[in-house]
């Protein structure tokens, strides 16, 4: 396997454990939950929909976690 191919897969694995939290979201709403959620342990990433919208996801162990934190936060 070359170093390429062991990174590519590395991301695809990642990107297989994640799973979305909020879409829809305008890029302050998305910037203010993603720094919430980063300050609490949490990783998280944002992406832009077709739409320019955001998505935020979470590991999937995270996501009850992260919604419970992003509720208690009126976010």
């Amino acid at each position: 396997m070359t170093r390429h191919t062991g990174m590519w897969l590395v991301v695809l694995l990642a990107l297989g454990c994640s799973a979305p939290i909020e879409h829809g979201l305008d890029e302050a709403s998305a910037n203010e939950m993603l720094t919430s959620l980063e300050r609490a342990g949490i990783a998280a990433s944002k992406t832009r929909e077709d739409a320019g919208s955001f998505t935020l996801s979470v590991s999937r162990g995270e996501v009850v976690t992260a919604m419970e934190l992003l509720r208690s936060l009126g976010l």
